[in-house]
């Protein structure tokens, strides 16, 4: 096995190294089709083209992973998750690799080519264990989000909340059911001022809707500082330089996040989160409110605007995110897994 110097994990976002002719040959293929689809959608359905590109912008690993955070880089979970690990495992002082093999392979990127590699890996007994995270899947997305738990080669396939595991449960053999793991990813959490004076400013982030200008006007009625965002069309600086401004974020979406990396940044920077009722796996009592209607929501924004620091003074996000969803307690619950095959219950 893999174990020099005592290293126990490896973070793999790329199997090349290991391909042979015929998993070369089969990537020279999937390529092929990969740009012609993006030709095609180019003409008649340029918004999926983006999505294409912007997943083969997102799958290129830093090369410096100590100053990554200052380079721009689209929000994608993808990434995110990426550098969490990389941040967690620091934090921790627990030795890793990248795209080299040791016992345990987290794996970041993979589709049908790397599961034979995987398997081969094995069967040469270069590993132990291989386990998939929420992102994992590349271009075979529909297919293997949940049908990595069905291969042997797969030890565990990580998702990203309960939600996510109970809606998979019901595709798959119930043999496999053991395999899915729900694991959220990490965000980083620095030192803050809990006690600053409230910004009369909040965020609205629209998701795969339209903005919706009702909310917006009514906030500014309010007299209270308004910035919209929508999803897809700012990076991850912008986000946080954002986040700083603030005192709470909208995230109006009927799409049911598998996590909610960008809701978690939120309550990382102690921002109390209004959230649309279902579509956040982890919002608590401690980092917001959920609302079913335009109608709740203007009550929730009218409470803030009456005494702002009494509102905020209700929630606690930064704690919340600091005991759960740091980097470093998310890779001590990898580790879990990956050891005892026990997940965190939240």
């Amino acid at each position: 096995m893999n174990n020099d110097n005592g290293i126990k994990y490896s973070i793999i976002t790329s199997f090349k190294k290991w391909y042979n002719l015929k998993d070369w040959f089969l990537y020279c293929l999937k390529t092929i089709a990969l740009k012609t689809k993006l030709n095609l959608y180019r003409i008649i359905n340029p918004k999926k083209q983006n999505k294409y590109k912007l997943f083969l912008k997102a799958i290129n690993p830093p090369e410096q992973f100590e100053f990554v955070d200052s380079k721009k880089y689209p929000i994608v979970g993808h990434k995110q998750l990426e550098l969490s690990l990389i941040r967690g495992f620091n934090d921790l002082k627990i030795p890793f690799k990248v795209n080299e093999l040791s016992d345990n392979l987290i794996i970041l990127w993979a589709d049908k080519i790397d599961l034979g590699v995987i398997k081969r890996l094995k069967k040469e007994k270069k590993i132990k264990k291989a386990l998939t995270v929420p992102t994992a899947c590349q271009y075979d997305y529909n297919y293997l989000m949940w049908a990595f738990p069905t291969y042997t080669q797969i030890d565990y396939s990580l998702v990203g909340s309960n939600q996510v595991k109970e809606k998979n449960k019901k595709i798959i053999d119930e043999k496999f059911h053991d395999k899915i793991k729900p694991w959220p990813s990490g965000v980083k959490i620095e030192e803050i001022d809990l006690n600053k004076e409230p910004k009369n400013a909040c965020i609205c982030s629209f998701k795969k809707v339209p903005v919706n200008f009702d909310i917006v006007n009514f906030i500014k009625q309010q007299n209270i500082t308004c910035y919209v965002v929508e999803y897809g069309n700012y990076d991850f600086n912008y986000w946080q330089n954002l986040l700083k401004q603030v005192d709470f974020v909208i995230f109006y979406q009927d799409y049911i996040e598998t996590q909610g990396i960008a809701m978690a940044e939120a309550w990382a920077n102690n921002r109390i989160t209004l959230i649309k009722n279902g579509t956040s796996p982890y919002l608590t009592k401690q980092t917001g409110l959920s609302f079913n209607n335009v109608d709740e929501l203007k009550k929730q924004i009218l409470e803030y605007k009456d005494n702002p620091k009494e509102f905020l003074s209700q929630f606690s996000p930064y704690q919340w995110t600091k005991e759960n969803m740091s980097d470093k307690v998310s890779v001590l619950n990898l580790i879990q897994i990956i050891e005892n095959g026990k997940e965190k219950e939240y």
